[in-house]
Parts: structure tokens; C-alpha cells; sequence
């Protein structure tokens, strides 16, 4: 092989390499330009050599599937990239597409595709090289027990400065309805407030509502800390490089996000560390071909982590029935042993959930799940889009129409705000009806309205902002701020913290998580890609009903899924029927 790429490179036609060096001089001077807003010699001259080294490295392979998987891939990222430069979110305007951004959506795709197609074969020779140790000395059972150790000592640090916790404003109430101040319902998941009722009582025998808290918050903690330990002994038990698990740790414990998180109330930290262990059980349940299911141990340990993923969000559910739906399918051979497990786990949440309902405790409001088509409604109205009058009165029937006016494409909580709650809830099928009547006539807008109220979803440029504190609605509850580490040893590292809370964009993560998904579809290990079904389950019912363009905590379960996802994109090379898991010592 390298005789024959020596001659390749011999051969040359001199203009094939002309048009290659065109070609990689004219797509280093569009990505500077779009990169950099101007065209600076040093990124030009490096953009230009790596499209250059690249295409004449696929001239040389001939990987016809890297270079077919790598434009997909390449064109949705270019798209991305150049669409989310329209939105602007500080004037909160959505610009017109011109010619030059074809211009840049061509010359953004060329690079994109070259990369990735050289990065493709390198990422599997070099994973391949690595491989998995056949004398891994790492009990599984110990390493798991030192991640859960080192990530809780290092979120205890942040929770002494942020002590007893951080709480916004969707944490005071959920703290209200834990209090009793105000009655139970399903609007923040119920079995999540119960919890925090059930340690903030035990916290207030000792002391007050901020100890109460505080309890809550260290078990929420301890639960978090213990997903990452069992996903470092389950990392463990593939005898992977001694690196990916202390990778993987690092990952949780040195990020101030996942600690700030840790101790937040919100049904959001929970339900991500729930996602993890779903995904890695559910893994578990795969590569075991189903015979995990066909013990009583096997059975119980999914419906519990089923039922954990299932309650604490409410999409959590809809994630569970794509899964059990694809599970049923892979498995309808042997439906017999395994139907029983997977019927159990996706049906325990709705008999729980209505036995709350049974007991008096009351449905969220119905408007909550309709943030995207209330956006696009809005911004139709709002920009004085095509209505008829038949349209015109249900519009007036269903919402404030003066209220519309309010809209904001980024947050749907105006919108929804606007909406006749008691009369959209007796005539949920006008809405529907309204919204898909208005669509043809402004088609446009709905786009707009969706893009830029998912747009941190699928771009990567905007950062979600952390909470780090209370609320000052949740003072009236008596919960009150303590840096006890300052007191302590008056070090204030409250400042330092929010510094080194930046962390990669929510969707950074989304895009990283799909080029491990490539890899997988480009070593064919088709299998392997059920493991991200989960995650994928999150990311789409988020781009269908987000109240919020840019939120981290709604897709906190794809940071908590990712070092493992990428570890079986990366050494998971036989559909992983090479794993064999070691027995814990």
C-alpha cells in the first residue's frame, strides 16, 4: 500500500494539483472571512494548507465512504454555521440570507467535508492501535467507588461557597409545593418534589428551611456523584487505556457546570444523571444480546432505571417509549423473556403518575407543551403576517391578541402567557387547527420562529448561564446564602468559580455527540449507534417543545452521556460483541 501511494503521488497531474490549490486557496480565504470577519494572511495561509493536505491525502486513499458520510455531515454543519450567523440575539432579529452566505455555505462545506474525511480513518487506525487492554489491572469495583469520591469532594468544595445550594425562580416554586405552602402538581415532576419534601423536612428537625435545603442538595449530590462512579466501573469492566477512565472523571469533577448543577433544584440534574444510567444499562441489556432481561436481577435493575429516567422529566417518558419501541424490535425474537422487563419499565411511570392523579394532585397546564407552535403563532401575528378573518377570531378566542404583541423569539413564556388557558383546555383541536391553517401563508415565519427558538440546540456559538446562588424569591422562604468556606478559611473562591464556569455550548455538545454517531456509521458497527438513542430521545423532544432558545439544564443529559458515548464510538469496533465484561472484584 504505501508502494502504491508513493506512485500516486509520482504520477500527480499538474493540473489536478492546480485546481487543488485553488480550490483550498479560495476556501481559506471564505472560512477566514467568515471566521474571523476579515482576511488575515495566517488564517487564510492555515486553512488553505489543511484543505490542501487533506484532499490530496483522499486523492490518495480513495475512502469513498468517508468522503460520502463526511459531506452529509459536512453540509449540516456548514448550514448550521450559516444560518446561525442570521440570528442575532442582542437585537433579536433574523437577518436576510444574501449571496455571499452561499458563498460561505459552499466554501464552509469544502472544509468541513475534507476534514472529516481524512479525521474519519485516523480516528479508527489510532483507536485500533489503542485498543482495549487484555491485563487491565483496575478493579471495577474500587475505580468506581474513587470517581464517586473525587467528583463528590470536589462539588462539596463548590457547594461550601454556594451553600445550601443554588435556586432560581422554577426552584422556589417546586420548594413552595415541597413546603405545602402550595398544593402538588405535575407541572415540575411530582415524585421530584416529594423528594426534596421528604429531606427538607429532615434537614428542618436540625435547623431551618436553608438546612433543609442544604440536605436536599448534598443527596442530590450524593445521587449525581454515585451515576458517575457506577459509569467509571462500568468503563472499567471494558478494560479500556488507563486514561479514558481518568479522563472520564476529570470530565465530572473539575468542571464547575456539573458542580454547580449537582446542587441546583431543578428536576433537570436528576433526570441527566438518570439518563446516564439508562443508557449505560440499556447498553448493558444490548450487548448482552437481551440475556441481561432474563434474570430477576437483570429485569429489576432496568425497571428501576427506566422508572428513575421516566418520572423525573416529563420528556424523560417519551425517550423511555422510543427506546422500549426500538428494544421490542431488536429483540422480537425472543420477546417471550425479554417483553415482560420492557413492558414493566415503560408502564410503572403512568400507573404511578395516576395514582397521583388519584389522590388530588393536579395536571401542569396544557400550554406548557406548546412553546413552538405558540412562537410561531406569535410571530405571525407580530409581524403582521397572512390571517384571514375566520383565522382572526380563533385567534381572538384563543389568545390575548394585544398580549401577542409581547412576543419574544427566544422565550415562550410571553406567548404562552397570552393564551386563554381555560378555553384553549376545552379546545385543544382549534388550536391545532389555527396553527396548521396559518402555516401555509407564512411559512416562512414559522421557519424563522422555529430556528430561533431552538437555535441553541443546533448552533454552537451561544453559552447558557449558570445559576450560582438563590433566587431572591426564595429568600421569603427563609433560605439564605452562607460561604462557609470563606468563613472557614477566608478564601472567597465564589469569583474564581465564575470564571471557570465556562463550559462548551449546548450545542457544541449536540454536534460532537452526532460525529461520534458518524464515526459509528462509518466503521458500520450499526449496533453500537443504539446507545445513543437516549440522547438522541433528549435532544429531539427538546427541538420540539423548548421554552427556552438556549438552555443548558434542558439537555444536561448529553454533557453526562458524552465521555462514554464517544468511548464505544471510539473502541466499541466489533458491535461490541467484543466486550466481555470482567466480573467486579
Amino acid at each position: 500500500m504505501p508502494v502504491e501511494q508513493s506512485l500516486r503521488r509520482e504520477k500527480k497531474n499538474p493540473l489536478l494539483f492546480s485546481a487543488q490549490v485553488a480550490l483550498s486557496l479560495s476556501v481559506g480565504l471564505i472560512a477566514a472571512y467568515f471566521f474571523t470577519g476579515r482576511w488575515n494572511v495566517v488564517w487564510v495561509l492555515l486553512l488553505a494548507g489543511t484543505v490542501l493536505w487533506c484532499s490530496d491525502k483522499i486523492l490518495v486513499s480513495r475512502e469513498r465512504r468517508a468522503v460520502v458520510l463526511s459531506a452529509v455531515f459536512g453540509a449540516a454543519m456548514a448550514a448550521a454555521a450559516v444560518v446561525g450567523r442570521k440570528i442575532q440575539v442582542e437585537t433579536k432579529d433574523f437577518l436576510a440570507l444574501r449571496s455571499s452566505d452561499f458563498l460561505f455555505l459552499l466554501g464552509l462545506f469544502v472544509l468541513f467535508t475534507v476534514v472529516l474525511a481524512v479525521l474519519l480513518p485516523l480516528l479508527v487506525q489510532w483507536s485500533e492501535k489503542i485498543g482495549v487492554k487484555k491485563t487491565f489491572r483496575f478493579s471495577p469495583r474500587k475505580a468506581g467507588l474513587l470517581a464517586f469520591l473525587v467528583v463528590f469532594v470536589c462539588w462539596l468544595i463548590s457547594f461550601l461557597v454556594y451553600y445550601p445550594g443554588s435556586l432560581s425562580i422554577d426552584s422556589f416554586y417546586t420548594l413552595r409545593q415541597a413546603m405545602g405552602i402550595t398544593p402538588l402538581t405535575d407541572y415540575h415532576p411530582v415524585v421530584y418534589t416529594l423528594l426534596i419534601r421528604l429531606f427538607v423536612k429532615l434537614g428542618m428537625l436540625v435547623g431551618g428551611p436553608t438546612v433543609g435545603v442544604a440536605v436536599f442538595s448534598l443527596a442530590q449530590m450524593f445521587f449525581c456523584a454515585f451515576t458517575v462512579g457506577y459509569g467509571t466501573a462500568w468503563l472499567c469492566r471494558r478494560r479500556p487505556h488507563p486514561a479514558v477512565p481518568v479522563i472520564a472523571v476529570l470530565w465530572f469533577a473539575l468542571s464547575p457546570m456539573f458542580a454547580d448543577f449537582s446542587f441546583t433544584l431543578w428536576k433537570d440534574v436528576p433526570f441527566a444523571a438518570a439518563v446516564l444510567l439508562y443508557t449505560l444499562y440499556t447498553w448493558d441489556v444490548v450487548e448482552s444480546r437481551g440475556e441481561k432481561l432474563q434474570s430477576f436481577k437483570g429485569a429489576a435493575g432496568y425497571v428501576l432505571v427506566s422508572f428513575l429516567m421516566g418520572i423525573f422529566r416529563h420528556n424523560g417518558y417519551y425517550v423511555l417509549i422510543l427506546s422500549t419501541v426500538v428494544l421490542l424490535v431488536c429483540f422480537r425474537k425472543k420477546l417471550r423473556r425479554t417483553l415482560p422487563a420492557l413492558l414493566c419499565g415503560a408502564l410503572l411511570v403512568p400507573l404511578v403518575l395516576n395514582a397521583f392523579y388519584a389522590c388530588g394532585v393536579k395536571k401542569g397546564p396544557f400550554s406548557e407543551s406548546l412553546s413552538i407552535p405558540v412562537q410561531q403563532i406569535a410571530r405571525t401575528v407580530k409581524l403582521n403576517g397572512t390571517i384571514t378573518p375566520e383565522q382572526q377570531e380563533s385567534l381572538e378566542r384563543l389568545f390575548d391578541v394585544e398580549k401577542l404583541q409581547g412576543y419574544d423569539p427566544f422565550l415562550a413564556d410571553p406567548a404562552k402567557n397570552s393564551l386563554n388557558r381555560e378555553y384553549l383546555n376545552a379546545h385543544k383541536g382549534e388550536f391545532f387547527r389555527l396553527w396548521f391553517s396559518l402555516l401555509p401563508g407564512n411559512f416562512g415565519e414559522y421557519c424563522r420562529a422555529y430556528l430561533m427558538q431552538t437555535y441553541g440546540y443546533w448552533n454552537w456559538e451561544p453559552k447558557t448561564i449558570p445559576v450560582g446562588g438563590i433566587a431572591n424569591a426564595a429568600r421569603e422562604l427563609g433560605v439564605t446564602k452562607v460561604n462557609w468556606l470563606f468563613q472557614w478559611t477566608g478564601v472567597d473562591l465564589s469569583g474564581f468559580l465564575q470564571q471557570t464556569m465556562d463550559f462548551p455550548s449546548t450545542g457544541t455538545i449536540v454536534w460532537i455527540l452526532l460525529a461520534g454517531a458518524l464515526l459509528l456509521l462509518y466503521r458500520k458497527n450499526y449496533r453500537t449507534l443504539l446507545a445513543y438513542l437516549p440522547a438522541a430521545g433528549v435532544w429531539l423532544t427538546i427541538l420540539v417543545a423548548t421554552p427556552l432558545y438556549c438552555s443548558m439544564r434542558y439537555v444536561l443529559a448529553l454533557p453526562y452521556v458524552l465521555p462514554f458515548l464517544l468511548f464505544l464510538s471510539l473502541f466499541g469496533e466489533s458491535g461490541a460483541s467484543s466486550f466481555k465484561e470482567e466480573p467486579s472484584a
